[in-house]
């Protein structure tokens, strides 16, 4: 039996995913598989390391130490090939907030975004509340899966004067995990256009079998262009979301104290809690067989979801997981209204999100979490199977 396979009680644990059920649905014993963290338990060297600083006693004000950030560069340089110096990573408690930071500090009002949609909503909220503009560039799936139509990308950004690329690597919904030359060519129409390129990296650990990410930022530096933050935490790689620190990389200085600049107008955005220091080391050194096994994990309940698709539902289309723990459901087909759809998960047992908060009005999709054990997955599958089949 795999560890993983634990099925843990999760409820009143002041859990959001599992307390906060009646925040967003009438069905109070359905399956929630919609908020981004897993039902897995941590590594154990992580709750050893949590543990032991809860017995000190005294949760004082915290601050990330010089062991840390090597802790991270030299996680970077294992998992990723990409080597940085210290000077180069700056930390703030959620990547949200590194986002927004990076918008506030390096654009102006009124300035034009660029995103992908579908999008992760917080990138929606971040760049409007800024005041900025967003430029919506949609990806649609092709025979090769979800792609981006570069030709327009460009002529979106030379139309609207584009200042800023928010990207997201890999892509939140759809899972796409983006080819180096995918990559390449939009920092060539970045660099072309002067378009500083925001990179949410947040999800990057957590890659399927047979695929590849590259931060877009080594491929910036290839080619000599230097306007490049990309954001990444162990949060999701590791499943400690609730303890909240998050960093940001850049190599151009000029990038690295704007971010100083913006977290000097703010609040102690970068003071972490007494845990947090302690068991993201403890990941970082010790968790990669647990992430290893995570990875399989997934991709097992992702290949439950699609025969079940196949075979019950062909007119509905998965999307290929390439990398995060959350796959997109096309049931468009089903000819219904968003509203139905939610009314019919919500009565048949299983919390999920669907199209409206992806930034995108067109079609009917499900983004469902699928980081939980086979018999969560199970039961999930079972009531999406009864909300597809009304």
């Amino acid at each position: 039996m795999n560890s993983l396979d634990t099925v843990i009680d999760r409820k009143n644990t002041y859990s959001i995913k599992w307390d906060g059920i009646g925040l967003d649905y009438k069905n109070l014993d359905l399956t929630p598989m919609s908020i981004a963290d897993m039902d897995f338990k941590v590594p154990q060297e992580v709750i050893d390391a949590v543990v032991a600083q809860a017995k000190v006693g005294i949760y004082g004000y915290a601050m990330p130490a010089e062991s840390y950030t090597s802790v991270i560069t030299d996680w970077l340089k294992e998992r990723n090939d990409w080597q940085l110096q210290e000077e180069n990573v700056g930390f703030v408690i959620r990547v949200v907030d590194a986002i927004s930071m990076a918008i506030r500090s390096m654009s102006e009002e009124g300035d034009a975004i660029i995103v992908f949609t579908p999008l992760y909503g917080f990138f929606e909220s971040a760049i409007v509340g800024a005041r900025r503009k967003l430029v919506a560039n949609r990806i649609n799936y092709t025979e090769r899966g979800y792609e981006v139509d570069f030709d327009e990308f460009e002529r979106q950004i030379e139309a609207e004067h584009v200042r800023m690329f928010v990207l997201c690597n890999p892509h939140n919904p759809t899972g796409r995990v983006w080819t180096r030359e995918e990559l390449t060519r939009m920092v060539e129409i970045c660099k072309a256009h002067d378009v500083t390129i925001i990179s949410d990296d947040i999800h990057s650990d957590l890659i399927m079998p047979g695929y590849h990410y590259t931060p877009i930022a080594k491929i910036a530096k290839e080619m000599d262009f230097d306007k490049v933050i990309t954001m990444k935490s162990a949060s999701k790689t590791f499943n400690v979301a609730g303890l909240q620190l998050g960093y940001y990389i850049s190599e151009n200085p000029d990038i690295m104290k704007h971010m100083q600049d913006e977290k000097d107008y703010t609040t102690y955005p970068d003071l972490p809690n007494n845990f947090v220091i302690a068991a993201i080391s403890a990941a970082y050194k010790h968790g990669v067989p647990w992430l290893e096994n995570v990875l399989q994990y997934i991709e097992g309940n992702y290949q439950m979801e699609k025969k079940l698709i196949e075979e019950k539902f062909p007119k509905a289309h998965l999307a290929q997981l390439e990398g995060t723990y959350l796959t997109w459901l096309d049931v468009s087909y089903l000819g219904i209204d968003e509203k139905t759809l939610m009314d019919r998960l919500d009565k048949c047992g299983i919390g999920a999100e669907t199209t409206s908060s992806f930034g995108i009005k067109e079609g009917l999709f499900i983004r469902m979490n699928i980081a939980c054990p086979k018999a969560t997955m199970q039961k999930g599958l079972d009531a999406l199977e009864k909300a597809l089949s009304m």
